[in-house]
């Protein structure tokens, strides 16, 4: 899957993605900028474990990315997964190193 921005990332900024997806599935994120994209800041699965919810913040991206890719694996394997759900935004005047101060999750 991937999600362009409709313009460069501007130097400084911050980029927040939220994914929901396939309980079974693990997601990884890579980006046009060669970008180190952290853990989730936070992540959590529904109640019936069918679905998971994951928060993750890039702080001070490369200056001009403009697409981010998610990878979907299943059981360590490349694989197309049914459902993934993507929200993602830009982000100017973030704290460029640890801007996550306290996460919780109330699944």
């Amino acid at each position: 899957m991937s999600l362009p921005f409709d313009s460069p990332v501007g130097a400084g900024n911050a980029i927040i993605l939220g994914l929901t997806y396939e309980a079974t599935a693990a997601l990884t994120s890579t980006d046009d900028g060669n970008n180190a994209w952290p853990d989730a800041a936070v992540s959590c699965n529904d109640s019936t474990a069918t679905t998971t919810h994951s928060i993750y913040v890039l702080p001070n991206p490369a200056s001009g990315t403009t697409m981010i890719t998610i990878h979907s694996t299943v059981g360590g394997v490349d694989a197309a997964i049914d459902y993934v759900q993507a929200v993602y935004a830009e982000f100017y005047n973030v704290a460029t190193l640890s801007p996550v101060d306290v996460s919780t999750s109330n699944c």
